[in-house]
């Protein structure tokens, strides 16, 4: 298997930029740097196209977006990309962002295999994993490689021995390896996204490379993730039926947010619980204390009462608007009538602590108001709602790292979510 950083050294490409319907002739050097983004480097582009897009910068409504650039090297090297964003040229140089590119290698030569493999950094450890699914052998591997060994390369793959599979197998392996991403992140504790993902075929080999950004690892459920249950329970959920859905990861992205505070950590774990909430339940049938029938009388014998108060109208007018969300559930209540339709166990998580979670939330977004202390508890607690939510998501039974009940990280069991004995 060839290393990821294929493009270490500089390769000098010759091709074409395409500004809407017109080409123009381009030399650029192309290279990747230690996390796998893409450098590039304009070789003497012409006043032609620097003027092109000057002009197109300067007229509203025809601003540059993206353009597509391709270029061949003279060893057959071949790079292609439709997401290149152009900078208003300074004097004579052109530069700008690149957000995916595909490189083709000329020289690999694949087995007689379809693989797929997304390649990312960020993590500590990781025990090989490899299970039969529908698109193939599914696994993940990883080796140290960074100076302090603290942020590992892996490589996760889908591999199919039936090289006569249908072409939508790479769109279905690809969107199969986007669902793994956000797991892993969850599992290991930190944001991370794909630097690279190769495809490879007996016609060739193809290379993307993708922008990275990283979160610091905080909380992991599983620290030295040598737990195979947990990510091969990851792996097989995707086939489940019906399919986890693809808002479920985008809570898991709220709970990621990247920020440097715990006000920005407790806010985006909270986020995440009232995404979740309102993308998988239906607030009318769900978290309603009646029905707009039964609380018609008690909405009208209320208004009444609003009616004759000697307040502003301005007052009457939000108590009334108001009297709607008295049949509503609160998000406390929100929280735990979930729980319990999914069944999912609210061990050493008493009522009261949902409470003072509430209350903290509405404290810092309605009032400002900062986190008692340091707030960690609270980061704790709504990330502990959290993983409990996405292990009966995938339907994970086994053991994980718990930070709840202020005596340090202990080992739980899901789906009891009692203490292990003597984990402290």
């Amino acid at each position: 298997m060839p290393n990821a950083r294929v493009l270490a050294e500089a390769k000098l490409f010759r091709g074409k930029l395409t500004l809407g319907s017109k080409d123009f002739k381009i030399r650029f050097r192309v290279s990747t740097d230690s996390r796998h983004n893409l450098e590039l480097e304009f070789e003497s582009p012409s006043s032609a196209l620097l003027q092109a897009i000057r002009t197109l910068d300067s007229t509203p409504g025809t601003e540059v977006q993206t353009c597509c650039l391709i270029g061949r090297s003279s060893d057959g090297w071949l790079f292609w990309t439709d997401d290149f964003a152009p900078d208003h040229p300074n004097g004579d140089v052109l530069s700008g962002e690149i957000y995916s590119a595909y490189v083709f290698s000329p020289d690999h030569k694949c087995s007689e295999k379809l693989v797929f493999e997304r390649f990312f950094r960020g993590f500590n450890s990781w025990d090989g994993v490899r299970i039969e699914t529908p698109l193939g052998v599914a696994g993940i591997s990883a080796s140290a490689t960074s100076e302090d060994r603290q942020a590992l390369s892996a490589r996760v793959a889908v591999i199919s021995d039936d090289i006569s599979a249908p072409l939508d197998w790479w769109a279905e392996a690809s969107k199969y390896l986007s669902y793994i991403g956000p797991g892993i992140s969850f599992i290991d504790g930190g944001w991370v996204k794909f630097p690279v993902e190769r495809f490879a075929s007996p016609n060739g080999s193809l290379w993307r490379f993708l922008s990275v950004t990283s979160s610091p690892r905080e909380f992991p459920p599983e620290h030295s993730l040598n737990n195979s249950e947990m990510l091969k329970t990851l792996f097989e959920s995707y086939f489940r039926t019906p399919p986890l859905a693809e808002n479920f990861w985008d809570a898991v992205s709220w709970m990621y947010l990247p920020t440097n505070n715990n006000e920005g950590r407790f806010l985006g774990a909270m986020t995440a619980i009232e995404f979740w909430l309102s993308s998988e339940f239906d607030e009318r049938q769900n978290f309603l204390h009646m029905t707009k029938n039964e609380f018609k009388p008690i909405y009208k014998a209320l208004l009444s009462v609003i009616k004759i108060l000697n307040i502003s109208d301005a007052m009457k007018s939000d108590a009334e608007t108001k009297l709607h969300d008295l049949r509503r559930f609160s998000l406390r209540q929100k929280t735990a009538k979930a729980f319990s339709i999914r069944d999912i166990s609210l061990a050493g998580i008493s009522d009261e602590e949902i409470k003072w979670l509430v209350k903290s939330r509405n404290n810092l977004v309605h009032r400002g108001k900062w986190l008692e202390d340091d707030g960690w508890d609270l980061i704790y607690l709504a990330r502990e709602i959290l993983t409990r939510i996405i292990f009966n998501a995938i339907n994970y039974s086994g053991t994980y790292d718990s930070y709840v009940g202020g005596n340090g990280v202990h080992r739980r069991n899901f789906p009891s979510c009692e203490t292990v004995t003597n984990s402290r």
